[in-house]
């Protein structure tokens, strides 16, 4: 079985315990592929009128049965992020800058346990507790515990919980919070509600808090309603009557055949204000202005996938097909506008700034038109496809995007692996010839989306558990496209038997080169449904928490199966609904039982190698409990090799001659023979190519860099979820 292997640095110190005011914190233990390895990742939340956050969080670590000695790792910070709070009656930005909002701070490093115990325990504690808190009457310490057993599940993963939404809630109105969290490896997760606690010694000793009667762990906030909480979601509901300051502590208990396995927990605190929360409604239209008039004219088409935001940052919104979006405000002053786009369209108005002092307000008609400055050509392609099964049809998706601000056409071009078929698609192909599928793309106005949904079918020879690889290419016409990196779609995609109908997908899958992060590779997110029950599916919603380690404002929604309304829950919660869909059982009607929603998001281009990106999607039908997903995961690699086969001894590349002027030969460990995934990167992360190259037994890969301009470049080979790299130079 291919392991993966991560090589990242550990960092041991002495413990070093700091005074802080956390608003809440978290951590989580993920396997990496080696025995006794762990990616340790914990999350500290701080109010911004607090100390300020560490640079690196303590870990301490021992086996508690077998009276091991106690350890501690350093965690470095490896990002942060403002959560702003959305007060229910703002008259401030909440941002931090005004001192009001929450910091998300994330840390990361890998543990290395000395050997195999089922009573591993780790645990953070710190001091101190904010003394504005009323529910209970001691604020020396915080603490937050972990549990693992390796010895009996070598290779478990314990559970995360999402990412946190401010818990301010609104007095005298329904407050729901989703303390939830998912597991890596599909364990059962169940929640319980468990007293706040302290470790003021050096040792493991956790101390629980003493709560101000009435109050405690499960009757933690004063309520007109009782607090309902579900220990197999985690989600807390209640009615507020007080206003407060308290905490609560969500501990999640993973189990895996009935039998305890582990658990993490999240402690956080909760502040009851007064106030409505979201209470303004604002919409508009987005649509091309081509003669700049700021009036809608014939001929002016509506603009989907724009990104809008509300300044301070607490409301987002996508366009839809026909370029609308809405997002709830709250109450003082907020800036409407439009964000990332190119320095080649200009947006008239360039904001609209609604002030509203009280609650219930409805705008409408806050449109935008966006200008562009004719004569920029760029195409953007992007890949989607699901995994592929011996003898059946597996549906693929190309979207071509025109980012320019020209009218263009062009030509895309779709490479199958062997042992793969074209079967049909949505548009005739111009040209096949063996594995290439070509079509003309037609022109396409600025903004406007094209895209192409292609049946393949694999092969019976095709075994499960292997890896095939497809790459796609577009070029334009007429015109040079301002930006060549963004034309290349390629990855890895499994081949598989039968799977879950209800499931999320990310392609490309298993891994992803540090460097293709920096240069701006995106992923792309597939959820697949399918209504297994009895009776046809009025609704369908769909909901997505996406991960920290992507950009929200990336989002682009690339295609779907009908037609659907989209929002973004704050702080990070994509929401698609399919209203009216009506969809049949399979039982019935098979074929228009299954519906699909694609789009993508852009990786943070920070993110240190071994970083995990994951998560998965809930699935609504009708007011049934939701489906949850598999997860979609994939994992960053580096320049200097981060998996391995079974039968390689080493990651790195063996490239001459190096340097050279034209020619190299590649040669990697081990003997293996088939066609070979190969990316050249320049230096500072951009994609110069992407091929694939069939490779003999016991012959080294050829690439030609006669083309390419002098300097130092970054080769990345790849078959299947293994990953060799190395640097040449291009004299």
């Amino acid at each position: 079985m291919k392991k993966l292997i991560l090589v990242l640095m550990t960092f041991l110190f002495s413990i070093n315990v700091q005074a802080s005011h956390y608003f809440g914190q978290t951590f989580t233990l993920h396997f990496t592929g080696i025995p006794n390895t762990y990616v340790i990742k914990g999350c500290i939340y701080r109010d911004c009128t607090g100390i300020t956050a560490p640079n690196v969080l303590e870990i301490s670590y021992t086996d508690s049965i077998l009276g091991g000695t106690i350890s501690q790792i350093s965690l470095p910070l490896v990002n942060q992020q403002i959560l702003p709070i959305f007060l229910c009656d703002p008259t401030f930005p909440f941002d931090c800058i005004n001192s009001y909002g929450i910091e998300a701070f994330e840390y990361s490093g890998v543990i290395v346990l000395p050997y195999a115990s089922a009573t591993w325990r780790f645990w953070n504690a710190d001091c101190c507790r904010s003394n504005n808190l009323t529910t209970i009457s001691t604020f020396t310490g915080i603490f937050c515990e972990a549990s693992l057993d390796n010895l009996n599940y070598p290779t478990n993963s314990l559970p995360e919980f999402n990412l946190l939404t401010a818990p301010l809630f609104c007095l005298n109105q329904l407050a729901v919070y989703p303390s939830t969290a998912f597991d890596l490896d599909g364990d059962s997760i169940v929640y319980s509600l468990i007293p706040a606690a302290e470790n003021t010694s050096s040792l493991y000793n956790p101390t629980p808090l003493i709560y101000n009667p009435p109050y405690s762990s499960t009757q933690f906030v004063s309520s007109s309603t009782p607090i309902l909480f579900d220990s197999s979601s985690g989600i807390i509901s209640f009615k507020p009557n007080l206003l407060q300051y308290g905490v609560f502590v969500v501990k999640a208990s993973e189990y895996r055949n009935g039998v305890l396995i582990g658990f993490t927990m999240r402690d956080l605190n909760f502040k009851i204000d007064n106030g409505i929360n979201y209470p303004n409604l604002i919409s508009g239209n987005v649509y091309a202005d081509l003669n700049s008039n700021g009036i809608r004219d014939i001929g002016e088409y509506d603009v989907k996938n724009i990104f809008m935001q509300s300044n301070p940052f607490y409301s987002f919104s996508v366009t839809n097909g026909n370029g609308d979006y809405s997002m709830h405000i709250g109450t003082g002053p907020h800036t409407i506008n439009i964000a990332n786009l190119p320095s080649w369209f200009l947006v008239n108005p360039s904001s609209y700034n609604p002030n509203f002092t009280s609650a219930g307000n409805f705008s409408t008609g806050n449109d935008f038109g966006i200008l562009p400055i004719f004569g920029i050509t760029d195409f953007k392609l992007n890949m989607s496809i699901a995994p592929v099964r011996p003898t059946s049809e597996s549906l693929l998706n190309l979207s071509i995007f025109n980012l320019g601000s020209a009218n263009t056409s062009g030509t895309v071009t779709l490479t199958l692996p062997n042992l793969v078929t074209f079967d049909s698609s949505s548009v005739f192909p111009n040209s096949i010839s063996g594995n290439l599928v070509t079509w003309n793309i037609p022109t396409l106005t600025p903004l406007q989306l094209y895209e192409i949904n292609v049946f393949v079918k694999g092969d019976s020879l095709l075994n499960i558990g292997d890896s095939v690889y497809f790459e796609a290419n577009v070029t334009t016409s007429p015109g040079t496209d301002v930006n060549p990196y963004n034309n290349l779609a390629s990855g890895w995609v499994d081949v598989v038997n039968s799977y879950d109908p209800n499931i999320k997908t990310v392609f490309p899958n298993g891994t992803v080169p540090q460097a293709a992060i920096l240069s701006g590779q995106p992923l792309t997110y597939r959820i697949e449904f399918e209504n297994t029950g009895n009776a046809n599916a009025l609704t369908v919603r769909l909901t997505d928490v996406l991960p920290l380690e992507v950009k929200l404002n990336s989002i682009e929604i690339l295609s779907a199966s009908h037609t659907y309304a989209t929002r973004i829950i704050y702080p990070r919660e994509l929401e698609f609904t399919f209203n009216g869909i009506n969809l049949p059982p399979t039982s019935v009607d098979p074929i228009n039982s299954k519906g699909y929603i694609i789009f993508k998001v852009t990786p943070e281009n920070n993110l240190n190698v071994g970083t995990v990106i994951a998560n998965k999607a809930k699935i609504y039908f009708d007011n049934n409990t939701p489906v949850i997903t598999p997860m979609a995961e994939v994992v960053v690699v580096g320049t200097t090799g981060i998996t391995e086969s079974n039968n390689a001894s080493s990651n790195t590349l063996f490239i001459y001659p190096n340097p050279t002027n034209d020619r190299v030969n590649i040669e990697m460990p081990g003997s293996e023979s088939g066609k070979f995934a190969v990316s050249l990167y320049s230096i500072d992360g951009k994609l110069i190519n992407a091929l694939s190259i069939q490779k003999q037994k016991e012959q080294p890969l050829q690439l030609d860099l006669s083309l390419t301009e002098k300097g130092i470049y970054i080769i990345i080979v790849s078959k299947g979820k293994n990953v060799w790299s190395s640097r040449v130079v291009r004299n």
